[in-house]
């Protein structure tokens, strides 16, 4: 087995002295720093003329010179080419958020080449040590001839968190704006929540899908779609209708909005493995329905001869860092078609009223976490069985296989969304433009010419007026193979995480489908014993955070919300995987709080601090109480029938800090949703002015509301000390209760649980040390679903991480 290292910390946290994050190595001389590396590329003289020097190379022409930015070997952002030139001009800047222990960036100069890969002309090294000190305006020789210039600086986060929002990002924050929040798919009528409030007064639930209904039933214009999957199906209306409308099924609005004379235009992501292909699809059952069962190929077949344009897309780029003849083919394979990798935005943009003004429209838009497709419709109740003939009839999910849809139980489903109103919305209609023009070329004629459409508020007009207006910023995942004004690689969610998290001063509260990253800080883990491809940051600036703040003894507090288990037999070895990834991440950040605690002890005022009073993990399930009468053939389905009981699959991808900003989006928290060239997400940061974090209080604004209502949702109460969620009282209350949820979700006998947050079951003792509070989930005891999950070097990093 791995035997854990020796952990200290950096000076750069109060109060904290003598330790180093990162490598093994503790004689390392490579520096550690948490913060930006900024880059200028300045430009290029007297480079050897790449072209001609092929049989392929048919351009004629001289080079055409780009530089690919590293930092550690790990690939990066990439400037613009610069067409036929031996002495090219750039002046591009290049942020590069950097935390740990930095060796080198690495500047690659290449020639484009549109008929085969990129040629090499040289690298330039730049080690982090030079990059403290400053490097302005120097010139770098180049392997095969001619030079560099480049300027680059190192910016402490001390600097960086002056700004609420971020500075140097493809889009900036915006205000005026208005934003409504959703929890699940639907808000019902059942006696759930108690009343929770904010300076304005009882914050509203909303219902999430009834309002997409009434936005596209007052659509006039425009309809624009990108969806992980997309369901014609669907039904977004199901325990009441509005205005008398019936039901319908998305597939049916949207043709009728089609023959109204709206653009109404989809990007789906195309899966590799769903073929539509009669003969091929009745001998291999997989490709009818692909390995995720996304429905593109039905949505495609339901459109096809219609007004409504249904672009399927592949994830086009490789998303692989690799050597030797692995790198020549990956490089290769980034001008085609991704296997591994996906289109997982999801947002709806769509024309609307504009109050006082029937002559005009203005965009409003969809984000977050919701697909429109089966399973996603749900409430804060999780209902198991009890509505399987009504809401869930026709609309049975469970991703465990060959289950009766007649006697579930089905799989809950918890899932962020949001809507965003004014200037914002037009960033999010700009990047399904900027996608659309990269990935369904010869369509521009189907889209709206918005910002030029006389019918239509332009971005400068389209301002909210409201008491209280927010100011929002669109970010996104995502590589210039998948959008136009994009070069190299864009990480502006995981960028957002660190900006957000290093302001925090109270607590933070996450809910994601899942949380792996940071794997050079894992226990026994190296790049040279096991080069883990999951380095993003977010992991370790939380940890971080916690270790500034116990410095100070001050309180501080992270609450995680994850699925029980990641989709899939709990058993499977991908499964397994990233829940052993899971707890090396996990285990990671507590060794750190452990370490801090033990030095500097509780916060002030407090009579004690345990690793967890910093941190803790929690899932969400529910019991049913009930009999099943029906005879089930499905073993594990009968065991759960017996049991009565199931986790809620936490879809969220939300980010909420000291009650002030929220993010929501489609970015899961790993590798594939935060670098960029892997899977395509997007995300909006979301702030109101009027409401900040002020001297010994939070705010107590919508995002307070929200976030009340989700703790209201989660635990089936609301308690007063829920309005401090850093408090003694608070942290130790809410374990207590997800504490009770656990035994009662555990137990042999069946009974209602008080709430659905449930404490997860990992034990953690002063030391930080993480264990298995059971060896195996229930109800997968005898598949042996283990709960930290198996390492299995069998199993490629890159398709779990």
């Amino acid at each position: 087995s791995r035997s854990p290292r020796r952990r200290t910390m950096p000076s750069w946290l109060s109060g904290v002295s003598g330790f180093v994050f990162g490598s093994d190595d503790s004689k390392s001389s490579d520096p550690f720093l948490e913060g930006q590396f900024v880059l200028t590329l300045h430009r290029a003289q007297d480079l050897p003329n790449m072209d001609g020097r092929n049989l392929w190379d048919l351009t004629g022409g001289l080079t055409d010179a780009y530089v690919r930015i590293k930092i550690d070997g790990k690939k990066g952002q990439r400037s613009t080419t610069v067409q036929d030139s031996l002495n090219p001009t750039w002046e591009e800047d290049f942020t590069m958020e950097v935390a740990g222990k930095i060796k080198q960036v690495t500047l690659d100069v290449k020639d484009d080449d549109p008929f085969s890969r990129p040629e090499h002309i040289g690298t330039v090294v730049l080690p982090a040590a030079e990059i403290q000190k400053g490097i302005d305006q120097v010139w770098y020789p180049l392997e095969k001839g001619g030079q560099l210039q480049v300027s680059c600086k190192f910016v402490p986060v001390s600097q960086l968190i002056t700004e609420p929002t971020v500075v140097k990002s493809p889009f900036q924050a915006i205000p005026g704006c208005r934003v409504s929040l959703y929890s699940n798919a639907h808000v019902d009528e059942w006696n759930y929540f108690k009343e929770v409030t904010t300076d304005d007064g009882p914050f509203a639930r909303r219902s999430c899908w009834e309002e997409l209904y009434s936005a596209i039933e007052q659509a006039q214009h425009l309809i624009y779609l990108t969806g992980w999957s997309v369901w014609t199906d669907v039904k977004l209306l199901r325990d009441r209708a509005i205005n008398g409308t019936g039901t319908p099924t998305l597939g049916e609005m949207l043709l009728a909005k089609s023959h109204q004379g709206l653009a109404v235009n989809l990007l789906v992501w195309n899966e590799p493995m769903s073929i539509d292909n009669s003969f091929l699809n009745a001998v291999v059952k997989t490709t009818a329905d692909g390995m995720m069962g996304t429905h593109d190929e039905d949505t495609r077949r339901y459109f096809k001869h219609t007004g409504v344009n249904a672009a399927l897309v592949m994830r086009k780029g490789s998303g692989i860092k690799q050597e030797g003849t692995l790198k020549m083919l990956s490089q290769t394979l980034g001008r085609y078609p991704s296997m591994l990798f996906t289109h997982h935005q999801k947002s709806i943009i769509l024309d609307a009223p504009v109050e006082g003004n029937p002559e005009k429209r203005r965009l409003i838009a969809f984000v977050g976490g919701l697909d429109v497709t089966n399973g996603r419709f749900d409430t804060a109740h999780h209902h198991l069985f009890g509505t399987l003939d009504s809401w869930h009839k026709g609309d049975f999910y469970q991703a465990l296989p060959d289950f009766d849809p007649a006697i579930g139980p089905r799989e809950p489903w918890h899932d962020i969304h949001s809507k965003v109103e004014g200037p914002i919305a037009h960033d999010v209609l700009r990047n399904f433009e900027w996608r659309w023009k990269k990935q369904n070329k010869g369509q521009d004629d189907k889209l709206v010419d918005v910002e030029n459409d006389p019918r239509f508020l332009s971005r400068h007009d389209d301002v909210i007026q409201d008491k209280h207006p927010w100011t929002c910023q669109l970010f996104r995942s995502i590589d210039e193979h998948s959008s136009i004004n994009c070069q190299g690689i864009e990480r502006g969610i995981h960028d957002a995480y660190l900006h957000h998290i290093r302001r925090a001063q109270s607590f933070i509260f996450i809910e994601n489908q899942y949380f792996l990253g940071s794997s050079k800080e894992w226990l026994g883990f190296d790049d040279k014993s096991n080069n883990v491809e999951c380095k993003h940051l977010i992991p370790l600036t939380l940890a971080a955070k916690c270790v500034e703040k116990i410095g100070a003894k001050q309180p501080f507090h992270i609450y995680l919300v994850i699925p029980e288990y990641p989709e899939g037999l709990p058993e499977s070895d991908p499964v397994q995987a990233i829940l052993y990834w899971q707890f090396k991440t996990i285990e990671f950040m507590y060794s750190l709080i452990a370490e801090a605690l033990k030095e500097h002890g509780p916060p002030i005022g407090w009579p004690e601090a345990k690793p967890t009073d910093y941190f803790s993990v929690y899932f969400l399930a529910t019991r049913e109480p009930g009999t099943t009468t029906a005879e089930v053939k499905n073993q594990r389905q009968r065991n759960l029938c017996n049991s009565r009981r199931f986790m809620v699959y936490v879809h969220s991808k939300m980010l909420i800090v000291d009650d002030e900003f929220v993010l929501v989006g489609s970015a899961n928290i790993n590798e594939r949703s935060m670098a960029g060239d892997r899977d395509t997400e997007i995300a909006v940061g979301m702030s109101q002015p009027d409401y900040t974090t002020q001297e010994g209080a939070t705010p107590n604004g919508d995002v307070a509301g929200f976030r009340k209502g989700l703790f209201n949702e989660h635990l089936g109460t609301y308690e007063e000390c829920f309005d401090r969620p850093s408090s003694f009282e608070c942290i130790r209350r809410v374990q207590q209760m997800a504490e009770e949820n656990w035994e009662t979700f555990a137990d042999d006998e069946v009974h209602a649980m008080g709430g659905h947050m449930t404490r997860y079951p990992y034990t953690i003792n002063d030391d930080g040390e993480v264990k298995a509070k059971v060896t195996y989930f229930p109800d997968h005891v005898s598949y042996g679903a283990q709960v930290c999950g198996k390492f299995d070097a069998a199993v490629p990093s890159i398709l779990t991480t």
